[in-house]
């Protein structure tokens, strides 16, 4: 063997979701958070990417970080129409590091929806968008769920447990 082989991982496919994850993690609770004494408050908003941090090498980091994404971006627009004094559902006050924390979380919110639709596990989209209407279709319009209160049964949590 003359050549040195290559391993690819399809599980790094998604190393640039977790990326724009943590850059929007690093924005706002860093960035936002001090200036604004609110860091616990965006630990918690910025939750879901901790998880799409640590899922960054599976194919399901996409799909989860993908409405994260798009999220703040709808978010950090919002706040931009409100700095151009157009309406919008956001008031307040912004501060000249929140202003540019706004542009760091709109940049990696962007990176991050092309890196989503990019990954390998985003590729699968149109097919489970296909299964689910598809599914949506075959159930009858008159289905719905009924709870089950007989009297021989006992819905614990919808289980169904068998009374003795």
């Amino acid at each position: 063997m003359s050549g040195a082989a290559t391993i690819t991982h399809p599980q790094t496919d998604n190393w640039a979701v977790g990326i724009a994850g943590l850059a929007i993690v690093a924005a706002l609770v860093l960035g936002v958070g001090p200036v604004s004494n609110t860091i616990l408050h965006h630990m918690v908003q910025t939750l879901p990417f901790w998880v799409v941090v640590g899922l960054r090498r599976r194919p399901v980091a996409a799909w989860f970080a993908l409405p994260c994404f798009l999220f703040w971006l709808v978010i950090m627009a919002a706040i931009w129409l409100f700095l151009l004094h157009l309406p919008t559902f956001v008031h307040g006050h912004f501060s000249p590091i929140e202003i540019a924390m706004t542009l760091v979380t709109s940049i990696a919110s962007v990176a991050g929806v092309v890196a989503a639709f990019k990954s390998r596990g985003a590729r699968l989209w149109p097919a489970v968008l296909a299964s689910f209407w598809a599914r949506r279709r075959s159930m009858p319009a008159s289905r719905s769920v009924k709870s089950r209160s007989s009297g021989d049964t006992d819905s614990c949590l919808g289980a169904g447990v068998q009374r003795s």
